[in-house]
């Protein structure tokens, strides 16, 4: 639970009440804005989540080599999905 600092428990009621309120929102304000909100780049050519590498023409993904031009695209997620990638 929450003492030993666990996640958010959701029971049958939390759940039902959920579905009848828009879930999406709730979840992405719950799990995203409320919590470990980061920024991230992802690849639109080959779809992976990437890291950056700097080199003379801009950013660069490192599997298919795209420019950052038309290819590396910002998104906004939570950080602990960049660990589970």
């Amino acid at each position: 639970g929450r003492r030993r600092e666990g996640g958010i428990r959701v029971g049958e009621m939390e759940r039902d009440a959920l579905l009848g309120h828009g879930v999406a929102g709730i979840l992405l304000d719950r799990l995203l804005h409320c919590s470990d909100e980061t920024r991230a780049y992802v690849c639109s050519r080959c779809g992976s989540l990437i890291s950056l590498v700097k080199s003379k023409i801009g950013y660069v993904c490192r599997y298919c080599y795209g420019s950052s031009s038309n290819t590396v695209q910002r998104v906004t997620i939570p950080y602990v999905l960049q660990y589970l990638i």
